[in-house]
C-alpha cells in the first residue's frame, strides 16, 4: 500500500455527543476520592509498611536548604539523605522533597506525625490525578465512552487504593510515568503536528549565494522558530519533563523512555512514504530535545545522583552508584538477603496471579486481560489496526513481562500498567457494544441477532462495575477498624495479668487493667510525687500504649 492507514480519532461531533460523560467523570472522581481518604491515617502511626516507615524517617531527618547553591552541593546539602545518617538510600528524591517542603510550609518543622499526614495526603492526590489521566488518555486514543469506563475501573482498582494510603514512591511514579505516556499518545494522534504545512521551511540551511548571504544567526533563529512552532515541540517538552520527574521518583520509570520514539515512529508511518524521510529527521530532533530535557529534569529533582557541587557537576555520585549496585544485587539474588528469601521458587505467573486476584479482583482482572489479548489479535489480524493500539499494547506487554521475570515480582511493582489495563477493560465493553454496527452482523435478517452484542456488553459491564466497586468498598472497610496488632496489644493490656495489675474503670463503664508492660511509666509518674498515683498519672500511662506496642 502506498498510502498509510490513518489512526481514527474521536471527531468533534462524537465528542459533543458524549459530553454528558464529562459530568459522570465528576462522580467517578468523587467515588475514587472517597475510597482513598477512607481511613487515610489508619494504623495509628505504627508504620506497618516498611518502605513508608523508612521514608517517613528520612523525611523527618533531612532539612530544607538555605539557598540554591546548597541544594546542588551533594557533599554538604541538608536535603541529602546520605548527610542525614541514611547511607543507603535508593528511592527517588522528588516525592521526598515535595513532601518535606510541604511539611515545612504547613507546620514549620518536621517529624514522623507531620511527614505521615502530608505524605499520605500527597500520595492520595497524585493517584486521583492518575485516574483523571486515564480518562483523558483513553479519550485521545478511543472515545469518551472508553474513557469514562477506564476511569471508573482505575478509580476502584484496589491496589491503587491501597498504595494511596501510604507515603511511598509508587503512586508518584505511576502518575508521572503515565503523564509521560499521555504526551506520547498526543504525539502519535496529533494530525496538526504531522501535517505537511507544519514542516516548512526545511531545517537545513540553503547554500548562500553571492547576491544574498544571510548571517548564521538569522538562519539559526529561523530554524529555532520553525522548531518551536511545531506542536511536537510542546509535546516533546511535556514528555521530557514528565519522564524526568518519573525517573526522579523511581528508577524503573526509565523504561517509559521508549514510548516517545514509538509514538514518533507510528506518526511517521501515518504519513505518505514520500514525506517520511524528511519528517524522520525532524522527529529525531524532537527526540534529542526530549532526552535533553528529561536528563536535566532528573538532574534537578534527583540532585544527589551526581557529585556536584554545582548544577553542572554531573559526574555520578559514587555513593549513590554503590547504593544502586547493592540494590540490584539484592533484587537479583546475588547476595544472601533475608527479605529476598520469600521469592524463591515463585512461578513465572506469580505476578499475573496477584494482579488478577487481588490488585484488580477477578472480574476486572479477567476483563482487562481479555481486552489486552483481543487487541493483540486485532493488531496481527486486521490490517492497519495496529496503528491505533500499538503504543498502549506494547507498553503494557513490555513492562508486564519485565516485572514478571524479575526475582522479586512484587504486586505493587506492576502498578504502572494498571492505568493501561483499565483502558483495555473499558475498550472491551465499548467494542463489544459496537459490534452490532458491524456490517457482517447488521446484514442479518433477524434484528435480535444485532442487539445481542449490546445486551452482552451492558450485562458484562454492569457485573464488572458492581463487583469492582463492591470489592473496593469491602477492602476499604479495613481502614474503618483498628489495626490488628494494636487491637491485640490493647487486649493484652486489659486482660492478661502481670506482676502489677491495676484495675481501671473506664468512661464507658467497662473494666480495664494495666499490666507490667506499663509498669515503668507508672513508676516514673509516681516518683514525681510522694503521694499515691493519681488518675492523671494513669491516663498518662495509657497514652503510652502505642509507644509500648511499637517497642
Amino acid at each position: 500500500m502506498n498510502e498509510a492507514t490513518t489512526i481514527t480519532t474521536p471527531t468533534k461531533q462524537s465528542s459533543r455527543r458524549y459530553i454528558w460523560l464529562d459530568l459522570i467523570l465528576l462522580f467517578v472522581l468523587l467515588a475514587a476520592l472517597a475510597f482513598r481518604v477512607s481511613g487515610l491515617f489508619w494504623g495509628e502511626y505504627q508504620y506497618l509498611h516498611p518502605d513508608e516507615r523508612f521514608l517517613i524517617w528520612v523525611g523527618s531527618d533531612i532539612k530544607p536548604v538555605e539557598n540554591l547553591a546548597s541544594y546542588f552541593d551533594t557533599a554538604n546539602s541538608t536535603l541529602n539523605p546520605h548527610n542525614a545518617g541514611h547511607g543507603f538510600y535508593v528511592y527517588g528524591t522528588l516525592p521526598m522533597f515535595i513532601a518535606r517542603y510541604t511539611v515545612e510550609w504547613i507546620f514549620g518543622h518536621s517529624g514522623f506525625l507531620e511527614m505521615t499526614q502530608v505524605g499520605r495526603s500527597l500520595s492520595t492526590l497524585v493517584d486521583l490525578l492518575t485516574v483523571f489521566l486515564v480518562y483523558i488518555t483513553a479519550a485521545r486514543l478511543y472515545d469518551k465512552r472508553v474513557a469514562i469506563l477506564a476511569a471508573a475501573f482505575s478509580g476502584a482498582a484496589v491496589l491503587q487504593i491501597q498504595q494511596s494510603h501510604f507515603f511511598t514512591m509508587d503512586t508518584f511514579i505511576n502518575f508521572f510515568s503515565f503523564l509521560a505516556f499521555y504526551f506520547a499518545v498526543r504525539v502519535m494522534v496529533s494530525k496538526r503536528a504531522w501535517s505537511v504545512k507544519e514542516v516548512e521551511p526545511e531545517f537545513e540551511t540553503q547554500e548562500p549565494t553571492d547576491q544574498a548571504q544571510p548571517s548564521a544567526s538569522q538562519g539559526f533563529g529561523s530554524r529555532v522558530k520553525v522548531f518551536v512552532a511545531n506542536p511536537l515541540f510542546l509535546l516533546s517538552l511535556g514528555f521530557g519533563v514528565a519522564l524526568g520527574m518519573a525517573v526522579a521518583s523511581k528508577l524503573n520509570a526509565v523504561l517509559m523512555a521508549v514510548a516517545l520514539p514509538a509514538a514518533m515512529g507510528i506518526g511517521l508511518l501515518n504519513l505518505p512514504i514520500s514525506q517520511r524521510s524528511r519528517r524522520a529527521r525532524q522527529a529525531f530532533g524532537y527526540l534529542v530535545f526530549a532526552a535533553f530535557v528529561s536528563f536535566w529534569v532528573f538532574r534537578i529533582f534527583q540532585p544527589y545522583a551526581f557529585s556536584g557541587p554545582g548544577f553542572f557537576g554531573i559526574v555520578p555520585n559514587q555513593q549513590w552508584v554503590n547504593n544502586i549496585r547493592e540494590l540490584l544485587a539484592q533484587s537479583n539474588g546475588d547476595v544472601d538477603f533475608p527479605p529476598a528469601m520469600q521469592w524463591a521458587r515463585r512461578p513465572i505467573w506469580f505476578s499475573l496471579q496477584n494482579l488478577v486476584l487481588w490488585g484488580f479482583g477477578l472480574p476486572l482482572g479477567i476483563l482487562a486481560w481479555i481486552g489486552f489479548l483481543w487487541v493483540g489479535w486485532r493488531i496481527f489480524r486486521i490490517p492497519g489496526e495496529w496503528r491505533r493500539h500499538a503504543l498502549l499494547w506494547g507498553w503494557t506487554g513490555i513492562y508486564f513481562v519485565w516485572q514478571s521475570m524479575a526475582l522479586n515480582p512484587t504486586m505493587r511493582y506492576q502498578l504502572p500498567i494498571y492505568p493501561s489495563l483499565a483502558i483495555f477493560a473499558g475498550w472491551v465493553l465499548v467494542t463489544l457494544y459496537d459490534l452490532s454496527n458491524n456490517s457482517l452482523i447488521s446484514g442479518e435478517s433477524e434484528t435480535s441477532k444485532r442487539v445481542i452484542p449490546r445486551i452482552a456488553a451492558i450485562i458484562i459491564g454492569l457485573i464488572v462495575l458492581c463487583s469492582t466497586y463492591g470489592y473496593a468498598y469491602a477492602f476499604t472497610r479495613i481502614y474503618d477498624r483498628q489495626i490488628t496488632r494494636i487491637e491485640a496489644t490493647r487486649w493484652i493490656y486489659q486482660n492478661i495479668p502481670g506482676p502489677i495489675t491495676l484495675p481501671i474503670q473506664s468512661a464507658n463503664g467497662l473494666p480495664r487493667q494495666l499490666n507490667h508492660l506499663a509498669q515503668r511509666a507508672l513508676e516514673e509518674a509516681a516518683t514525681q510525687d510522694s503521694r499515691s498515683v493519681t488518675p492523671a498519672h494513669v491516663h498518662s500511662a495509657l497514652d503510652l500504649m502505642p509507644w509500648v506496642a511499637r517497642v
